[in-house]
């Protein structure tokens, strides 16, 4: 909370299921994403990253495999996530504009409408659909 008591400039994204993946080497389940999110998402959490921890596609023998695809985990996720919004890294170099259009039809099915596609301007840079079911990607 800031001096004049207002909270609503900060917004919290919590990257455990996703940067936090290589520290278990790339080896979340969907029954743990499904657990954590969930209570991540009770929290009161804005944004949740799922996925492999270098992001979209990085799941190789360069980058380590990881134990369950990304469809998987974001799938899982999705299921137990009201009111936070869905993250996802896509690094170029790493991940496919295949990859990065099969995330923003995910977005579209979820969010039930087109959201716009995400600017390589900072690390930080997001975009997606407004509302409880959110999608956030996150490019770098």
């Amino acid at each position: 909370m800031n001096e004049a008591g207002n909270t609503q400039g900060i917004r919290l994204l919590d990257s455990t299921l996703r940067d936090g993946s290589h520290g278990i080497r790339h080896r979340y389940t969907p029954q743990q994403v499904e657990l954590i999110a969930g209570k991540l998402d009770q929290a009161g959490v804005h944004s949740i990253g799922v996925g492999h921890g270098d992001g979209l596609g990085a799941s190789s023998i360069q980058y380590m495999r990881s134990l369950h695809t990304d469809d998987e985990l974001l799938t899982a996720a999705r299921r137990v996530i009201k009111r936070a919004r869905l993250a996802v890294t896509f690094q170029p170099g790493i991940g496919t504009k295949q990859q990065l259009e099969w995330a923003a039809e995910l977005a579209r099915t979820w969010c039930g409408s087109r959201p716009t596609a995400p600017r390589r301007t900072s690390p930080s840079s997001t975009s997606g659909c407004r509302g409880n079911s959110g999608w956030t990607c996150t490019a770098t």
